[in-house]
Order: C-alpha cells, then sequence, then structure tokens
C-alpha cells in the first residue's frame, strides 16, 4: 500500500521505518550484519523509528510552505519510506505518515507488514481496515527464509492460516520443541548458552512478557561472565522503558506511579509543562501529580490532557538498573 507519485531507480534514496528501537536496529543491518550503518548511508538507506520521522517531518510537511516545508521537501525528494511491521502502527500515525508522504511528494510509502501478527499499542488496526476496504495490495505469499527447509516451510505454513497449535504440534514431533515447564526461562538461557558463538550470533530469545526477558538476559549476563566473554565488574546504568500506555490512559492519575519518568516531547501548556522529563514523586488524593524537574517541583491534572491533539507529545517510562560489562552486546 502506499501514497505518493512513482519515480525511477536511479537516484531513488530509502529509507526503513519502525515502531521501536530494536527494529529499526535490525533495518540497519542489526540482525544480519550484512551492511554497517556507513555502509547504508552510502548506499542512500536510512532507518528511523516513525516517531522520530514524523517528529522530524511532521510539522514542517504540515506548513505547507515555507523554509521549513522546502527543507523537508529536498531532503524527501526521491526517497521511497517503507514503514515494516505495519499491523503495529496506530490508525493516528498511519495517517501522519501518510499525510507526509503527499504533502513533501515522497516518490512512494508503501506499508509492509502482516496483519495477523502484533497490532498497534495506540487505538486503531488501519493496516488491516485499510486492506479490508480495498486498499491496493501486493501479497507476498512465498516464504524466502524457509524455503530450503520444507519443515520450517510446513510451519510457517500452518501459521499463516491461523493454525498455530497444529504448528507445534508439526514441530514437536521432529524434536524441535522443549518444555521446561515452571523453569522454562532458565532451560531457554541454558539452551542459548550451549550453543557456539556462531550459532549465538544467529540465534535470538522470544519471551512472553517483559519480566521473562529480564530474568533470562540476566541468566545469560551471568553465563558469558563465568565462561569469560564479558570482562570487567560493569557500570551501573539506569535505563527508561516504556510503560506502554496509550494517549487516554495518559489522562488519569491512576496510570501513573512513584518513580516513573514523565517525557514531555514538547510545551503541554494546557497543563503547564515545557518540553524535558519529569521525576513523578507523588499522586495526590485529589487526582494531580507531582513532578519534578531540576529540583523544582509542580503538580498537574491528567484529565486536563488535551485528547484531541494532533500530536504525541508525552511519554510514560518505568526505570530500569542495569549492568553492563566489556563485551555486552545492547541494543
Amino acid at each position: 500500500m502506499g501514497a505518493g507519485q512513482g519515480a525511477g531507480a536511479e537516484g531513488v534514496k530509502l529509507i526503513g521505518l519502525a515502531f521501536q528501537n530494536k527494529m529499526v536496529a535490525d533495518l540497519r543491518g542489526g540482525a544480519s550484519g550484512t551492511m554497517s550503518v556507513e555502509q547504508m548511508k552510502e548506499a542512500g538507506i536510512e532507518a528511523w523509528t516513525i516517531a522520530g520521522f514524523i517528529n522530524m517531518h511532521g510539522s514542517a510537511a504540515a506548513q505547507g510552505s515555507g523554509e521549513r516545508f522546502e527543507a523537508s521537501k529536498a531532503a524527501l525528494r526521491n526517497t521511497v519510506i517503507i514503514t515494516d511491521e505495519s499491523s503495529m502502527v496506530s490508525s493516528r500515525d498511519m495517517l501522519r505518515l501518510t499525510a507526509i508522504a503527499e504533502q513533501l511528494d515522497v516518490a512512494k510509502a508503501p506499508f509492509m507488514g502482516d496483519r495477523q501478527q502484533l497490532s498497534a499499542i495506540e487505538q486503531g488496526k488501519m493496516f488491516a481496515v485499510s486492506q479490508a476496504a480495498g486498499q491496493a495490495t501486493v501479497r507476498m505469499d512465498e516464504n524466502i527464509r524457509q524455503r530450503n527447509s520444507p519443515l520450517l516451510l510446513a510451519v510457517a505454513g500452518l501459521s499463516n492460516e491461523g493454525h498455530a497449535s497444529l504448528a507445534l504440534d508439526l514441530l514437536a514431533a521432529h524434536g524441535r520443541v522443549i518444555e521446561a515447564g515452571q523453569h522454562h526461562v532458565a532451560r531457554a538461557a541454558e539452551l542459548w548458552l550451549s550453543l557456539s558463538p556462531e550459532k549465538r550470533e544467529a540465534t535470538a530469545i522470544f519471551t512472553a512478557g517483559r519480566d521473562d526477558r529480564t530474568q533470562i538476559n540476566s541468566l545469560v549476563q551471568q553465563g558469558l561472565l563465568q565462561e569469560g566473554a564479558l570482562r570487567g565488574e560493569g557500570i551501573a546504568l539506569t535505563t527508561l522503558q516504556s510503560a506502554n500506555v496509550s494517549r487516554e490512559e495518559l489522562r488519569f492519575a491512576s496510570t501513573y506511579r512513584r518513580g516513573q519518568v514523565l517525557e514531555a516531547r514538547m510545551d503541554v501548556r494546557e497543563i503547564g509543562l515545557a518540553r524535558g522529563e519529569y521525576a513523578i514523586l507523588d499522586i495526590r488524593k485529589d487526582g494531580k501529580v507531582t513532578l519534578e524537574k531540576s529540583g523544582k517541583r509542580l503538580s498537574f491534572d491528567p484529565d486536563r490532557i488535551d485528547p484531541d491533539h494532533k500530536f504525541d507529545r508525552l511519554g510514560l517510562y518505568d526505570q530500569k538498573s542495569i549492568r553492563i560489562h566489556d563485551g555486552d552486546t545492547v541494543f
């Protein structure tokens, strides 16, 4: 699916967009290692998060004219913008991306993905709805990744048709499923650590939630330290992890917790917040949230947040402490 006019292949640039930083790392070659970031730039290929791209070009495109509009239009001239895993894109963001493509005369802006996979965190499933409404669509039914493995090709076919249980039964029949019950976290880390360094590079661990992921990461890190693949005492860091809440949820005091961080990506005038990061100190009985920034305290009423504003101005994050060592891989 796409918006904009066609362009010739000569001199065309490519921008890949994805919902999360990890997906962007994969688009930049992190998963395959076939091209470095520098090589991609030399080839006219870039990768961004959807939010970063919209923040960069959205307001300029909306102006319709002027210096910023012309600068964004020039930057995206002869550019194809491909959005990956589009089932995860909210209706609001898909509208913004389409508007940017049309306003800045982008060569093409196709959306790629599988509507049967993960849905958007925010409202809307426009990727599926637009196809149901008759949007021009090209289907890729041939599985390229598994074409050299009849077993994996059959599993992929069953999964694509919604028969996940049968797909697992088929894998189990070929000895490809290991059940570990309540010890599945430790078993997953143990299996990965048992692989050779070459196979580790090509093997990912997927979990059902953040808690499992945190435990597995810790167990794998401990194993790598014991075998000497990681070195040193490490550096303690505090990272911010998205609380994965919608814009509507941000309008309720019950959404917030002490110790979280609220990011204002731009000024939010109706609640008196300037752009920046704020530590959440307290949730008051009157429904207001107390914040602190640079030693100054202030309170705001989440109910006053404008639900119809066109930009995602606020982000809520949990603080997470981690320790990284020399040799750790960080996405």
